[in-house]
């Protein structure tokens, strides 16, 4: 969240703390990456609550801050979350 904050004006931007905000996420879309290896969904064959989750928490950070250098080695996580957001649930709430 610390990545993007200082985007949208919720707080002062802190090179330190914008630095590791990167890093951070970057780990956890690694670990997200590894996780939708050779699979659609986090769960199951189909989209569920999980994916729902998770994927509205990046919405924000591939909105406004991940550019595409940034989300080259998460590929996975990329067609996971364009898959996700392209359902008809995910359109009619967040467009």
């Amino acid at each position: 969240r610390l990545w993007f904050y200082p985007v949208v004006g919720h707080m002062d931007f802190r090179p330190e703390a914008y630095a590791r905000a990167k890093e951070d996420l970057a780990a956890s879309l690694a670990a997200l990456d590894a996780r939708l290896a050779g699979r659609t969904y986090l769960v199951g064959g189909r989209l569920t609550l999980a994916d729902i989750a998770v994927a509205c928490a990046l919405v924000y950070p591939f909105k406004l801050v991940a550019d595409p250098a940034y989300l080259k080695p998460h590929a996975n996580v990329v067609k996971w979350f364009q898959n996700c957001v392209k359902a008809p649930e995910f359109v009619n709430v967040i467009g």
